[in-house]
Order: structure tokens, then C-alpha cells, then sequence
């Protein structure tokens, strides 16, 4: 019985992941009403990070259709990952997912994160300062997408 049950949770996660990329825009009309919604906030805590990422893509499109219930989900996640790439030292599993999960959602939600560009960038700089070869891998999954979403170009030091 034991050796089932990761294989089944295996599964669960697959068809997660297949069920949430197929919801594509099309659906967006119906996808963004309140019961849907609901439901579809908790695939930001799933334990499968191809789901969060999924999850937060989706929800920031559906952020133009629903902001007012969209947008306090999403500020509540923003605030968790900068708080986990500030809390974490060094190159961890969770500070490079968080990166990329921030990347993420600047690029899919841009009129959430305008407000908040001082606070995520008190996060990154101090990550740019203090660069090294473990840290290097975070600093891409985020600065592209800031360049292109906050309207004026920054350029980092190469």
C-alpha cells in the first residue's frame, strides 16, 4: 500500500497541472467568478511547483477580468515570496522557486506589482550586491521580467 500512494499522488499532481493549463483564455468569463476563483487560489499552495507557476499565470490573467478578489490573493503571495527570498540565505530550493514564482507573477500581473516595485527591489538588490556563484541563478528569473513590465528601463551591471 505504501509504494502506491506516491505513485498515486503522482497522478493527482499530473492531472492537476493538465487540468490548469487547459483552462486558457477562452474560458477567462467564467473562470473569474467568485466560486471559481476560490478554488483556483488554492493551487497556489500546492506542494508541486509546475502547479504554483500555473496557478500564479493563471490567476494574473484573470486579475484583468475579477482585480478586486484577483489582486488580494496575489498581493498576499507577493508579500510570502519576497518574505521567503529575504529570509533565506545562500542558494536554496525554495529562494530559486520563489524567484521564479516573483518573475512570474510581475509578468502576468503588472498593475498589482507597479506599487509594490521599492519593496521587491529592496529584496533583489541586496541579492545583486552580494552575487556569487550561488546566488547567480536567482537574479535572471526576476530581472527580465521587472525590465519589461514597470515601464522604465533598468539596467543591471552585467
Amino acid at each position: 500500500m505504501a509504494s502506491y500512494l506516491p505513485c498515486h499522488y503522482q497522478q493527482l499532481a499530473s492531472i492537476r497541472l493538465t487540468v490548469l493549463s487547459s483552462l486558457d483564455p477562452t474560458l477567462d468569463k467564467y473562470l473569474a467568478q467568485t466560486d471559481i476563483l476560490s478554488r483556483l487560489f488554492v493551487a497556489l499552495n500546492d506542494e508541486v511547483f509546475a502547479i504554483r507557476e500555473v496557478a500564479i499565470t493563471l490567476l494574473g490573467r484573470l486579475s484583468a477580468r475579477n482585480p478586486a478578489l484577483v489582486f488580494s490573493s496575489l498581493r498576499k503571495t507577493l508579500i510570502q515570496l519576497l518574505s521567503e527570498l529575504r529570509q533565506f540565505s545562500g542558494e536554496t530550493v525554495e529562494q530559486e522557486e520563489s524567484a521564479k514564482l516573483l518573475g512570474i507573477l510581475i509578468e502576468s500581473s503588472p498593475q498589482l506589482i507597479k506599487p509594490y516595485v521599492g519593496p521587491i527591489l529592496n529584496v533583489l538588490v541586496p541579492k545583486l550586491e552580494h552575487i556569487d556563484s550561488q546566488q547567480s541563478k536567482l537574479v535572471p528569473c526576476t530581472t527580465p521580467h521587472q525590465t519589461s513590465c514597470f515601464g522604465t528601463p533598468l539596467f543591471f551591471p552585467a
